[in-house]
């Protein structure tokens, strides 16, 4: 994929080669999606987070650092009103994820939506620590969320309980 005018064009491609184990494909069409005009409410988070995620995932250092790098880039305190803002913090460690969750509310069906999010960055952190139980935990929470087949973390999620699984 070399066009789209979204950044979520970049992501939900990048989340169909993933979801087929072809992680290097995924990460070079999210890699591309960093230059697209429309990004996420919070200058764009999402494709850094999702490459963290692979990194972790992957073991793999160099994209681990790329990440936090792009992260950091995004970061900014006042952008945890702004959602996915506030997963930038997180991932970084500048933020709790009870901070987050706070952040994202109770009253709307959107805050249903983020918390599907962050649960999946929950599990990441979690497995970069080394706690597969917890990780699991996070996972099947996004996995099992009411309106999480809106978000990409949703699907990933689920793709990487199925690989644990053995499906």
């Amino acid at each position: 994929m070399t066009e789209g005018r979204a950044d979520a064009d970049f992501i939900r491609a990048g989340v169909s080669y993933w979801l087929i184990g072809n992680h290097t494909e995924a990460i070079d069409i999210w890699k591309k999606g960093l230059t697209t005009k429309y990004t996420d409410a919070a200058g764009g988070v999402e494709i850094p987070a999702t490459l963290y995620f692979a990194a972790i995932s992957q073991k793999n250092e160099s994209l681990e650092k790329e990440a936090i790098k792009l992260l950091k880039k995004r970061w900014k305190p006042k952008a945890v009103v702004n959602w996915p803002g506030a997963i930038a913090g997180y991932l970084l460690d500048e933020v709790s994820a009870d901070e987050c969750i706070k952040a994202i509310g109770s009253d709307s069906l959107l805050s249903v939506r983020y918390l599907c999010q962050l649960y999946f960055y929950i599990a990441v952190k979690c497995l970069k620590a080394g706690d597969r139980v917890e990780y699991l935990n996070y996972l099947s929470r996004c996995a099992f969320s009411e309106m999480g087949y809106l978000e990409q973390e949703y699907y990933l999620a689920i793709g990487e309980l199925d690989t644990i699984n053995g499906k």
